[in-house]
């Protein structure tokens, strides 16, 4: 029976309906403490690069790097160090 076919009578009869998507980061490892930071990084140097690497804007840079990097790693895949 192909799948199709299979899927069909399985709803119709209420044993089963088609499988539900998963998350993109269901199956993600978590992102240790080092990797994390060098996302940072590269993340505040592209931003500096934007803007001519003018002095003055550093921590504006990492700290708007950090936000758009741990917006970007679900929590379920940040590794806890407080262990």
């Amino acid at each position: 029976m192909n799948a199709l076919l299979k899927a069909s009578s399985l709803a119709s009869t209420g044993q089963a309906t088609a499988p539900r998507p998963t998350s993109a980061f269901a199956e993600l490892s978590p992102v240790d403490e080092d990797i994390r930071s060098r996302m940072i990084a590269e993340a505040a140097y592209y931003r500096a690069e934007a803007r001519g690497f003018a002095t003055g804007y550093e921590m504006e840079d990492w700290l708007a790097a950090e936000a758009e990097i741990d917006e970007s790693i679900p929590p379920s895949a940040v590794a806890a160090f407080d262990d």
